[in-house]
């Protein structure tokens, strides 16, 4: 990925529709693989003012309004991307860059915990019991 700078431009696309359901999973399944603050600004980007169409904001004020640097904010995109949680676009240009950053909803529990790579990095966080509670928690009923 490329670095953004605080004079780059930005843009959000909204790809997936995200439920309450994605919103409790994200905090309980991705929030302690990736940490809390790249959580809080997936939370931003959904409700980003770039979202509309044809609109674009400066890195600068994603900073003022997340309180993150631009050092920050680089490194919480990369661990959204590393989840498939965000994918981004760069044009390049010779003063500015541009970034789109798409956003899709996170897996849904079942393939989560399907995935042995998350599943297993989740363990590796949490522990094997509260693993087992959270699956208990999303297994749905036969």
């Amino acid at each position: 990925m490329k670095l953004a700078a605080v004079n780059d431009i930005y843009e959000v696309r909204i790809m997936t529709l995200v439920s309450d359901v994605d919103r409790q999973s994200l905090v309980d399944l991705y929030q302690p693989l990736i940490g809390i603050a790249p959580v809080g600004l997936y939370f931003s980007l959904l409700e980003d003012p770039s979202k509309e169409a044809n609109k674009t904001c400066a890195f600068e004020d994603l900073g003022v309004r997340t309180g993150l640097t631009i050092g920050q904010i680089n490194s919480h995109i990369k661990a959204l991307e590393a989840t498939g949680l965000v994918k981004t676009f760069v044009k390049e240009d010779k003063k500015i860059n541009y970034f789109v950053f798409c956003i899709y909803s996170p897996m849904d529990p079942r393939g989560f915990f399907d995935d042995i790579l998350f599943v297993g990095t989740l363990k590796k966080q949490i522990g094997e019991k509260a693993l087992n509670e959270l699956a208990a928690k999303y297994k749905k009923p036969e």
